[in-house]
């Protein structure tokens, strides 16, 4: 472990790890694929247009795999690609392992088969100023984390974001399960509530357009997960209302009533995205902005072994 954390710190880029496998790693082949979700029965139905609609402040997309995911994925980067573009977009990304002191960014630029998306390193030491504690202490785990290499790749794909382009921001996550006690709220933790006002007070200082993405997933649900049933259409539709009801809380902007949501079956669907989605929440809910949800979609595997259900939504 110590010599692979050594090597990556010592990268100059944040290598495009998953290329190849959760998606297409050659430059056409990777068009290809994007394209293909954009015109999916799924997707919105069409490649981004010259529209320029209303700036998008956040989005919220999904985290896994393109091959499951683009259809889904297309709904919050059309609308992205044809809003007025911003100058900076700050990434929230899920991360499936525990982070070293909880909230952790790199200054690498990600890389992708387009091309690499630099990072904003003067937003991130301004962040690092505010927060007190060490922002890098869990770099390393960029280092195989997926959630915000997808969001890099269609970025990259539309122009939006890279050497020529707006930079990124990109912070993971870990698990709200893993700082706040059972019954207590985000709110009454300073390590959440602290690096959210740290966030809020940092974009407040920045007169950019600035975009925020959750890269998230939804419930991970059914035998494979832990469940001892099978993702039957009677527990598709049951799935499928509290997502609905969690994703009203979430457009609303009611940081509370969605962390109370996830918590009142203690997180029984394993929400995989639960502390981006509750810190983009927070952040809307400081601005009063109400979302609007584009895409819901359940992936059910055909043996009914597991789901998993993903979003596109966003605010303006």
């Amino acid at each position: 472990m110590d010599d692979r954390r050594t090597a990556f710190l010592a990268l100059p880029t944040r290598p495009a790890t998953h290329a190849g496998g959760a998606y297409a790693g050659t430059p056409t082949g990777l068009r290809r694929q994007l394209a293909a979700g954009y015109l999916d029965s799924e997707g919105p139905g069409a490649l981004p247009g010259p529209t320029q609609s209303p700036f998008v402040r956040a989005a919220i997309a999904p985290h896994v795999d393109l091959h499951r995911g683009a259809p889904t994925y297309s709904w919050a980067y059309r609308a992205l690609a044809e809003a007025e573009p911003a100058e900076l977009y700050v990434i929230l990304g899920t991360c499936h392992t525990p982070v070293v002191g909880h909230f952790a960014a790199t200054r690498k630029p990600y890389d992708t088969p387009l091309g690499p998306v630099p990072a904003d390193n003067a937003f991130i030491d301004r962040l690092q100023a505010e927060w007190v504690h060490d922002l890098f202490a869990g770099e390393f785990s960029h280092s195989a984390e997926h959630s915000i290499e997808f969001q890099a790749v269609y970025l990259r794909s539309l122009g939006l974001a890279g050497e020529k382009a707006a930079p990124i921001v990109p912070i993971l996550c870990d698990s709200l399960h893993s700082m706040i006690p059972y019954g207590g709220s985000p709110r009454d933790v300073e390590m959440v509530s602290g690096f959210a006002s740290a966030l809020q007070r940092t974009l407040a200082q920045d007169d950019r357009r600035i975009t925020l993405i959750a890269a998230v997933d939804l419930a991970h649900i059914g035998p494979r997960f832990g469940d001892q049933w099978w993702v039957d259409v009677g527990q598709q539709l049951r799935v499928g209302a509290a997502d609905r009801e969690l994703l009203d809380f979430v457009i609303a902007a009611d940081a509370d009533g969605y962390y109370d949501h996830v918590m009142r079956d203690h997180d029984a669907r394993r929400i995989c995205g639960f502390t981006p989605i509750y810190l983009l929440t927070a952040l809307m809910q400081g601005e009063a902005r109400q979302g609007e949800v584009l895409r819901y979609t359940q992936w059910v595997d055909r043996d009914l072994s597991s789901s998993v259900t993903f979003c596109s939504a966003i605010f303006r």
